[in-house]
């Protein structure tokens, strides 16, 4: 997950979204890693042109909670929730 991350941050969504995927499919049990996985990868969704899986993305993060800190996950959210609805323009 901290891959899908770090490639993100440094505007290498299309590597970052494997990597997020990847952390599902190895089943990461740590409910914290598992929301900031579905996030990372809600917020590399929209830059590659897949506008609509956005919010079904954050909707998944949203049914985990436990996103620490919370603060910096709506912070996060309404980036990528602004970001998704200028893409789609």
């Amino acid at each position: 997950m901290r891959t899908g991350a770090r490639r993100d941050n440094r505007g290498q969504e299309a590597e970052a979204i494997p990597a997020c995927r990847q952390a599902f499919s190895l089943g990461v049990s740590e409910v914290n890693t598992r929301a900031q996985a579905w996030t990372w990868l809600a917020s590399s969704l929209p830059e590659t042109g897949h506008h609509a899986e956005a919010p079904g993305a954050l909707a998944e993060a949203d049914s985990i909670g436990g996103y620490e800190p919370a603060a910096e996950y709506q912070a996060l959210r309404c980036s990528i929730q602004r970001r998704a609805r200028r893409a789609q323009r």
